[in-house]
């Protein structure tokens, strides 16, 4: 498997999100990660979903109602 097959792989297994709104976001929406990581090179903490039609959809939502926000 290359490099490129793996990435394609892991992003469509799993949701990885470095904000804490969204995650605020899928949690009131019911939804709860798998476990949480820190990025030593951006210092920043990750979350990481198991990514279902559910959570997409759900994401969907966060996206288009954020864009029609800043309208």
């Amino acid at each position: 498997m290359t490099k490129y097959e793996q990435v394609n792989d892991i992003n469509e297994r799993f949701i990885i999100t470095y904000g804490r709104h969204k995650v605020e976001y899928l949690r009131d929406k019911g939804f709860f990660y798998l476990f949480t990581g820190f990025n030593t090179n951006s210092h920043g903490q990750f979350w990481v979903f198991d990514a279902t039609p559910e959570i997409k959809f759900a994401l969907d939502n966060y996206t288009n109602k954020h864009i029609e926000n800043e309208r």
